[in-house]
């Protein structure tokens, strides 16, 4: 063996030797000579050729930007030298090792077939005083099989970005062009691994990938914004944070995303004050995007994870609206605005996640959301109308699972959030999630643990088993009128509510809610329905709360057809009982069955109900037809049917004592109308006045008692057939009529 400098062996004409050390720092190693190899270019780096043409061959385990000219100072630009070094270990499917600290002035290719790792750190040159444009440090386009592990990364602030108004490389969202730690674009089956990223508008920026894994990486961001501002509500946004984030994908200017398949995102490590989400698993993608959102710790972004679509329509060609992306396990706080946002989008699993100290901004406002867990903008519409398109598909494969979560300490004292968890889209399932605010923190309990609705078309969703203390509102389901005609599943069962002013408020301005099973304790009002025609209120258990069922107006039939006809039809009148409250435990509550908003023809709980019985009352069973007289005051608004049964409050010998509906027949606001009828048919058309009319209560048709099943904006139909035709024939009121039942002796 020799030692010589490269040069000395490029001159060297001596005696053959096996192996040559050559000294030049740090392009130092031993060459083995080949005597096989007659052709090979000598390349400065990993293959020298002496004065007798005779080829050195470098004896390496890994390759290293230094063999091929790197200094690994930190001060020298080592971006040609490392990038001869990859395109070296692509062509040979090798290592490339980085140990030492490498400054770059220009964006490395990562290419395929090789493997970059070490302790080293690659960073921006001019991070400091940046000139010229944004560009990623590393960036893969069209590459496969590669992983980049345990590497330090180093780009440029955001906070200097916005000061500088550097631009971006081309100035577009397309690849390769922005301020990027990693930018992979159309890449798969690759790794990125334990890497250490800082000071990035986007820490790694992911787009058309497929079979990969992004997995135990530590990003910060390192901008001037701070944790403690977000917390103490002195934080303000950048001007200018759209994009940016830590693990994400976002759309290109021209218009959506293409899909990424078949990834992991998983026990990275993200804190990121002033950008906008840590990790995004979804952006404006018309197709599925199979992705696992899991064990990754965040803490300081506007939002924690997010999964968005919206600013493009979809396409009616897509093979299915599910985007098969679970998030779970993940530890999400300290977030501005949300800690998990789900916009536009379902077939999403959202599960075991721990979400603490989010929504700090508060209520967000309109066209935004400020939550723990948000799912909003209906994705099952025509896009033109709004208008919910339902099938049984739907109903069977789509939708949001929202479940096991804890959710602790969403908005701040005196700024609440929209809702801690928020259900804005069809489908559902909010099921066994914690979810509670601290007592001595949120002293007023504010706003809603889960929000339903908030008028963007939630007509279908089952709340269940979940647990939740100290809020405002326990459970608030609001929504705006609705052009839906069928009543689709909207369920609220067996949860439990603590310390609330009220427990669970149903004012959708929609129908068909079940609230069941539930445990309500130390709430102003234990559960509050308005608006909300054929609901039912069964087996619930309210304690210690000021009204154990509150009844508010909009619960008759007369209501249901302005409810679920976009306000195409105003009513005026007030007729026909609809809910079910039924088998209903009420202990220690001052006032146990209130009602409000009433008028001369609707006063009354009773009057409300289409059902109500079984209500144990501080350990009585309550009896709601019990009327002086056994007397039907025709100040209540419900439909009575043949069989139903009054007793008298008295009594008294030769009195009676009980009453039987005979004639069926409906109390309330008076209803005096024509209409065509046709032999044979239960159709009634041509209705001049449909207001007052509703699904359950009876009229006369010419002089017949039926009993209305349906009803749209000029026709109704009835139980029976019409014996005959006729046209313009009297619509009018069908008052039930009582028969003395039981006299006592």
């Amino acid at each position: 063996m020799i030692e010589l400098t490269i040069s000395g062996l490029n001159s060297y004409s001596g005696s053959l030797v096996d192996l040559v050390y050559i000294k030049d720092e740090p392009q130092n190693g031993f060459f083995r000579h080949i005597p096989s190899d007659t052709s090979s270019i000598d390349d400065g780096a990993m293959v020298l050729v002496d004065s007798m043409a005779r080829r050195y061959h470098r004896k390496y385990e890994f390759v290293t930007p230094e063999m091929f000219g790197a200094i690994g100072n930190g001060l020298s630009d080592d971006s040609n030298a490392i990038q001869s070094a990859e395109d070296y270990a692509s062509s040979k499917s090798h290592t490339l090792l980085f140990e030492r600290t490498y400054s770059i002035g220009k964006r490395l290719i990562k290419k395929s077939n090789s493997n970059w790792q070490g302790a080293g750190t690659i960073q921006r040159i001019d991070r400091n005083s940046p000139a010229g444009t944004q560009w990623p440090l590393i960036y893969a386009n069209g590459a496969s099989d590669f992983k980049i592990s345990d590497i330090s990364l180093q780009n440029i602030t955001l906070d200097v970005i916005i000061s500088t108004n550097l631009p971006r490389l081309g100035n577009t969202q397309g690849p390769g062009t922005t301020n990027t730690c990693i930018d992979v674009y159309n890449c798969s089956r690759f790794s990125i691994e334990g890497c250490k990223l800082t000071n990035f508008s986007q820490g790694i920026l992911y787009r058309k990938c497929f079979n990969f894994l992004i997995g135990n990486n530590i990003l910060t961001g390192g901008t001037s914004k701070t944790v403690a501002s977000i917390l103490d509500g002195t934080f303000t946004t950048f001007a200018a944070f759209f994009g940016t984030g830590g693990i994400i994908v976002t759309y290109e200017a021209s218009g959506p995303s293409p899909a990424s398949k078949n990834g992991r995102i998983q026990g990275n490590s993200v804190s990121i004050p002033g950008l906008d989400s840590a990790i995004t698993a979804h952006e404006q993608v018309f197709d599925d995007q199979p992705i696992i959102v899991s064990g990754n710790t965040i803490e300081g972004a506007n939002c924690g994870i997010m999964c968005y679509e919206g600013s493009y329509p979809d396409n009616p060609s897509v093979t299915t609206y599910s985007k098969k992306i679970i998030i779970s396990d993940n530890i999400v706080r300290s977030t501005w605005e949300q800690g998990i946002y789900l916009r536009g989008l379902n077939g999403i699993l959202c599960c075991n996640n721990l979400i603490e100290n989010t929504a700090k901004q508060g209520t967000a406002g309109p066209g935004s959301s400020s939550g723990a867990i948000v799912s909003r903008v209906n994705p099952f519409n025509t896009r033109s109308t709004d208008i919910f398109q339902y099938s049984d598909q739907v109903g069977k494969y789509y939708g949001i699972d929202i479940i096991n979560n804890v959710v602790f300490n969403s908005g701040r004292p005196g700024f609440p959030c929209d809702g801690a968890v928020q259900v804005r889209i069809e489908c559902c399932r909010v099921e066994g999630n914690r979810i509670y605010q601290d007592e001595t923190i949120y002293t007023n309990k504010e706003g809603s643990a889960i929000g339903l609705g908030y008028s963007e078309d939630c007509n279908s969703f089952w709340v269940k088993d979940n647990i939740i203390t100290n809020f405002n509102f326990g459970i608030y389901y609001s929504e705006t009128r609705l052009a839906v005609k069928l009543p689709y599943p909207k369920v609220v069962s067996n949860n439990t509510i603590f310390n609330t002013n009220e427990g669970i408020i149903i004012t959708p301005m929609s129908s068909h809610v079940t609230v069941e099973g539930n445990q309500v304790y130390k709430s102003g009002v234990g559960i509050k329905i308005r608006s909300s025609p054929y609901s039912k209120v069964v087996n619930n258990r309210i304690m210690d709360a000021g009204a154990g069922i509150h009844l508010d107006a909009g619960n008759l039939a007369a209501d249901y057809l302005y409810m679920t006809n976009m306000s195409a039809v105003r009513n005026t009148k007030r007729k026909g009982g609809s809910l079910i409250v039924k088998d209903n435990i009420i202990e220690n509550c001052t006032d146990p069955h209130q009602i409000s908003n009433v008028s001369m023809s609707d006063l009354t709980f009773l009057g409300r109900c289409s059902v109500w019985e079984g209500d144990v009352v501080d350990g009585v069973r309550y009896d709601p037809y019990v009327f002086p007289g056994a007397t039907v005051p025709i100040t209540n608004s419900r439909t009575w049917n043949i069989g139903d049964k009054v007793r008298n409050t008295t009594i008294a010998s030769g009195v009676v004592y009980e009453k039987v509906c005979t004639v069926p027949g409906t109390y309330g606001d008076s209803i005096n109308t024509t209409c065509d009828v046709a032999g044979g048919s239960k159709l009634i058309s041509n209705v001049a006045n449909i207001d007052g009319i509703g699904p359950g209560i009876y009229l006369k048709i010419n002089s017949l008692v039926r009993r209305v099943v349906s009803v749209d904006l000029t026709s109704f139909t009835v139980d029976k057939d019409m014996p005959a035709s006729g046209v313009g024939v009297l619509v009018e009121d069908a008052i039930p009529v009582f028969t003395n039942l039981t006299i006592t002796p």
